[in-house]
């Protein structure tokens, strides 16, 4: 079904919005899918799931009318900004 998963699931969307920034990608409906039928007649943007390696876990945010653009937003993020203990920030580029 197509739901907010990442903000029933992600940690980092469990934050109290008084005290933390809540990342836009944490509103984003999307649901597992089949990937052969759901590649089937259409161009539905599917992505293998990281989270179940192990296995072929499909998932799928245009089938739920939205975009994956703010998840991945958050990785470019994510792979060029570390935080470390004592508030030093490092940048990195990571190349793809």
């Amino acid at each position: 079904a197509c739901l907010q998963h990442d903000l029933l699931h992600d940690p980092t969307c469990q934050t109290d919005p008084a005290t933390a920034v809540i990342p836009p990608y944490c509103f984003q409906p999307w649901c597992f899918v089949d990937a052969k039928s759901c590649k089937k007649d259409s161009e539905e943007d599917i992505k293998k799931s990281d989270y179940f390696e192990q296995y072929d876990v499909f998932y799928s945010y245009s089938t739920c009318n939205t975009t994956d653009d703010f998840w991945q937003q958050q990785l470019e993020y994510l792979a060029t900004n570390v935080s470390v203990v004592g508030g030093i920030n490092i940048t990195a580029t990571v190349p793809k």
